[in-house]
């Protein structure tokens, strides 16, 4: 099965993007990725002028490609038309994936053959520890605390509900959702493309700065 791993950024803090990239880099020596690429999302100044960027797109043979419409979605959309993999990965420029990160997503995609999209772990690390009575709402940052493996095919059900950060999704998955966001496609039903998956041993970690 090959691997697209999609990294969409925009005016990334570059020590954190360049932890991000090494994260990769490192997860990629263990299990390469039949591509990688980079979605700049309009960013003020081109990622593609820091040395770094340069740097991991010669080493990891990544295609960098710029989405002039802003936000996260349309840079997503733009990655899913663009791979050509069987299985789609996406990386916020704030996470530092595990090294066995893409293992273990491949391990899901062959053992659970009936998921469309799945994720894991995800762990906070802050510039500054916060004060403890904000822990209760550290899940809008998308922190994931995931002791046993859940699955459903019911959409908007929170704790089956694959978040972005590490986000795990089979492109035909990808491709029906394209179909379905687009007017002039047929519409696709939930349970034929929202079958969800969440697997505890698959870690990412957010960067979270300083307020």
């Amino acid at each position: 099965m090959n691997l697209s791993v999609i990294i969409c950024t925009y005016n990334p803090d570059l020590t954190i993007f360049n932890k991000c990239l090494e994260a990769i880099s490192i997860a990629s020596a263990i299990k390469k990725p039949y591509e990688i690429i980079i979605i700049d999302n309009n960013s003020t100044n081109s990622i593609s002028k820091n040395q770094f960027v340069q740097s991991f797109i010669h080493k990891q043979s990544a295609k960098l490609i710029c989405e002039t419409k802003a936000g996260l979605t349309p840079a997503r959309l733009r990655g899913i038309a663009e791979a050509t993999g069987d299985l789609l990965i996406f990386i916020d420029d704030d996470n530092f994936i595990a090294e066995n990160f893409f293992i273990k997503g491949l391990d899901v995609a062959n053992k659970y053959q009936h998921t469309g999209s799945w994720s894991g772990r995800v762990t906070l690390e802050f510039e500054e520890e916060p004060a403890s009575w904000t822990k209760p709402y550290w899940g809008m940052l998308v922190n994931r605390e995931i002791t046993d493996d859940k699955w459903s095919n019911l959409p908007h059900l929170a704790e089956t509900m694959p978040c972005g950060a590490g986000l795990f999704v089979r492109k035909n998955v990808a491709d029906h959702y394209l179909d379905y966001i687009r007017p002039e496609k047929e519409m696709y039903r939930w349970t034929e493309r929202k079958l969800t998956f969440f697997q505890q041993e698959i870690t990412t970690f957010r960067h979270v700065p300083a307020i």
